[in-house]
């Protein structure tokens, strides 16, 4: 009998560490999410490249929209461009890396194992990246680390129009927690829940 309220009363101990825990992490990560160092949330700089008749980069298009912005891998290791967004005092924000070459099939309908296919140039590119109000410059790289393209923000009417309530939208912004919205980050109580029984000694 003592044994059983002793670990009752450790349950107890421990569901409370862990519910701690959670609300802890969920305030802690929505506040590094408005830092001056993180980016924007549900904000994308929206870059479309193409390439001029000496194959060099130039902007077609660059504007921010309010959606996600890609993750680009930084594992390439050929046929890449390396993307650096950087601060006023050349700080690196970002770094991201996008395929500057795709495989193609040669044939149709392929008849043959291996399917044929060859490499290709790409000459259009569609970049979301993450946006910092503090950005001054993309920077795009080759994979040799020759500088091929660089964008100064200022001179683009980066603007948008009011910032829209993202609670309600089914997904825990890094800026929501529990407290300040509720219905997005409620998961954090089921796994909470599932935590507390998995932990809790009979």
């Amino acid at each position: 009998m003592i044994t059983f309220i002793l670990s009752k009363k450790t349950g107890l101990i421990v569901a409370i560490i862990i519910l701690l825990t959670f609300l802890l992490f969920s305030v802690v990560k929505s506040s590094i999410s408005s830092s001056s160092d993180a980016p924007l949330m549900h904000v994308a700089l929206k870059i479309l490249l193409t390439k001029d008749t000496d194959n060099n980069l130039i902007v077609k298009d660059l504007k921010l929209e309010e959606i996600y912005p890609l993750k680009y891998s930084k594992d390439l290791s050929d046929s890449f461009y390396k993307i650096n967004i950087v601060d006023p005092k050349g700080k690196l924000l970002y770094e991201g890396k996008v395929a500057n070459k795709v495989g193609i099939f040669t044939d149709t309908i392929p008849s043959v194992t291996p399917i044929p296919y060859k490499v290709v140039s790409v000459d259009e590119y569609l970049l979301l990246l993450p946006y910092y109000n503090q950005a001054k410059e993309v920077i795009i790289f080759d994979e040799q680390n020759k500088e091929k393209l660089k964008i100064p923000l200022k001179e683009y009417n980066l603007s948008l129009g009011p910032a829209r309530n993202l609670c309600g939208n089914g997904i825990c912004d890094a800026n929501e927690n529990l407290f300040t919205c509720f219905s997005d980050c409620k998961f954090y109580i089921n796994i909470f829940k599932k935590t507390v029984t998995e932990n809790l000694v009979p």
